[in-house]
């Protein structure tokens, strides 16, 4: 017989395919799908390739695992899944690969947040805007958890220096230009 596809790492528990997503290995993600790799396969931290590709910002490995039936849709324990994880970190092509994919924009995380008030939350201006231009809602409001209530222009508000993504989001919601 051959190598198992499937071993884990000692330690980590990653699998061939989760180090290849870490290491953005488009090409290897792709041969190790073909060959059988389970897409959905986690780590010890209970991550899926898909967010760990999403994590490194490796858009290749990100659109090779979409293409080999990843779930967009797949979570870490505090609910993040790929979309709010790129939100969060400012991978904008990882978002617009996501939402291209079939990412829920409107997606909610542990905290009741969505991948746009993650963005605000986070100052990413630009990832802002490539959810906004994906169809994500100004206005909707965070549920039960540290932003209860608040929209994301109010979550950006709670950080000072995040002045640019602040305009973005009052002009979305029609509150005037974003200059």
């Amino acid at each position: 017989g051959g190598a198992n596809i499937e071993a884990k790492l000692e330690g980590s528990g990653n699998t061939a395919l989760i180090i290849a997503a870490g290491q953005g290995h488009g090409k290897a993600i792709t041969a190790l799908v073909h060959g059988g790799a389970d897409v959905e396969a986690k780590s010890k931290m209970a991550n899926t390739a898909l967010i760990i590709a999403t994590q490194e910002g490796h858009v290749g490995a990100v659109e090779a695992l979409l293409h080999g039936g990843a779930d967009v849709e797949a979570k870490t324990k505090d609910g993040f899944n790929a979309l709010i994880i790129a939100a969060q970190l400012g991978h904008v092509g990882a978002i617009t690969a996501l939402l291209r994919g079939g990412a829920d924009v409107e997606a909610k995380n542990n905290n009741d947040m969505t991948a746009l008030m993650m963005a605000a939350y986070n100052g990413r201006t630009e990832a802002a805007a490539a959810l906004l231009k994906g169809g994500a809602d100004p206005t909707a409001k965070a549920g039960p958890g540290p932003a209860e209530g608040k929209t994301a222009l109010e979550v950006s508000a709670m950080q000072e220096e995040h002045e640019a993504v602040a305009a973005l989001l009052r002009q979305a919601a029609g509150g005037g230009d974003a200059s």
